[in-house]
């Protein structure tokens, strides 16, 4: 049998273990780098390539034939998504190019004549990103679609050796975008180093700014946008 002092110091061995251990874990769980939150902010900023597949020939008078041609440009933009789970979030972005459009064709008595004039092409998206592997404490691999709200500005090109202007008004269109990206993160500081591939299924809807009404022609304009940049996660 063991006396009552006995006990009591017994107790107390008892008691001081568990609060050292309980100390130490507490101690352990703080110098032990926690694993991603299931839920907050991811901002993105990122210069933004544009490259469209504008490439068609048109029929004409004088010329018979006009070649319509977009060039690439490099672009920026941003992003900032909410992550409701370690699975979902929905992201508002904004991106901002100025490319190059151009006019060509074989005008007879003159010779091969080129138009260039710059379009900035402004989006605005709302898309829902899938994180695909929501435990991983370096790589944050996600997927997403969405709606994209395209403006064009209007082209005007001028005629050499004339004082004329070619006035083309472009419209502006709501459609679908695609993406997939990576984030990776540099240290456990929250911020990371962001990468990826997006798609925006566009047309370009142009007529002439002088005839009112006027006839439209639709092309094509369907933009890869590839993305680099910084992230940061709070």
């Amino acid at each position: 049998l063991v006396n009552a002092p006995e006990e009591h110091r017994l107790e107390d061995k008892m008691k001081q273990t568990l609060i050292f251990t309980a100390v130490v874990a507490l101690c352990g769980s703080l110098a032990t780098p926690a694993i991603a939150a299931d839920t907050g902010w991811h901002l993105r900023i990122f210069a933004a390539g544009f490259d469209p597949s504008l490439d068609e020939t048109v029929p004409a008078e004088n010329p018979e034939f006009v070649q319509v041609t977009g060039d690439s440009d490099l672009g920026f933009g941003l992003g900032l998504e909410y992550q409701f789970n370690k699975r979902w979030g929905l992201e508002a972005g904004f991106m901002k190019a100025s490319p190059d459009v151009n006019i060509s064709g074989d005008v007879p008595g003159y010779g091969e004549l080129e138009l260039t004039d710059t379009m900035s092409a402004t989006a605005l998206l709302l898309e829902v990103d899938f994180h695909l592997i929501p435990d991983s404490r370096v790589f944050d691999v996600y997927i997403g679609a969405g709606i994209a709200r395209m403006s064009y500005h209007d082209l005007f090109y001028e005629v050499p050796e004339d004082d004329d202007t070619l006035g083309i008004r472009v419209g502006n269109e709501t459609t679908w975008s695609a993406k997939a990206g990576v984030d990776i993160a540099l240290g456990e500081s929250g911020w990371s180093a962001i990468g990826g591939l997006r798609y925006i299924d566009s047309d370009l809807v142009v007529s002439n700014t002088e005839e009112s009404p006027s006839e439209t022609e639709t092309f094509d304009y369907g933009i890869i946008n590839f993305f680099v940049g910084i992230g940061y996660s709070f």
